[in-house]
């Protein structure tokens, strides 16, 4: 089980819950990660409460994600310590990342046009761009496990959150 904001990489600090709010919870519940989704969109809750706008902030979430772990991936690759192979692999975190946060921008536009097929798509493609970061520390049989690993499972959890969320609203 999910302990209560279990994205002590993405957002360490804990912001008050709006635990009080049905809808949010209503939202949260239906993914796979609620506790996580409770705690991601604190940060960036504004008083609204719809499903698109728990949405939006659970985006803004990811968006916030892929920001840091582009800064991360970054400051490892400009280590002279690390190897040119962790390096290679880093370039493609580093890419996915960038991809990620295009990703983001597409699924802002399908929501602006009401397609949900395209956004439930784009959102699904950024869990792909988060497991393309550690699929290139796998190809390259690296005898060090991934520096990103913990940080693209928080992320994973955001973009399957998104996901979830984002098929909900077909409902």
């Amino acid at each position: 089980m999910d302990s209560p904001g279990g994205l002590p990489l993405l957002f360490p600090i804990l912001h008050p819950l709006p635990a009080a709010n049905p809808v949010i919870k209503k939202v949260c519940d239906a993914t796979d990660h609620p506790s996580e989704c409770m705690a991601s969109i604190a940060p960036f809750h504004s008083g609204e409460s719809d499903p698109i706008s728990i949405l939006k902030m659970e985006m803004q979430a990811l968006r916030e994600g892929f920001k840091k772990a582009t800064v991360k991936a970054t400051q490892l690759n400009e280590d002279p310590a690390i190897s040119n192979q962790v390096k290679e692999c880093l370039d493609t975190c580093l890419e996915t990342y960038d991809t990620g946060l295009f990703d983001l921008d597409d699924a802002l536009e399908a929501i602006a046009a009401h397609d949900t097929p395209k956004l439930r798509a784009v959102l699904s493609v950024t869990i792909s761009d988060i497991q393309t970061c550690e699929e290139a520390f796998i190809e390259k049989d690296n005898e060090e496990e991934s520096p990103m690993k913990a940080l693209d499972e928080e992320l994973k959890k955001l973009a399957t959150n998104n996901l979830a969320i984002a098929t909900s609203l077909l409902h």
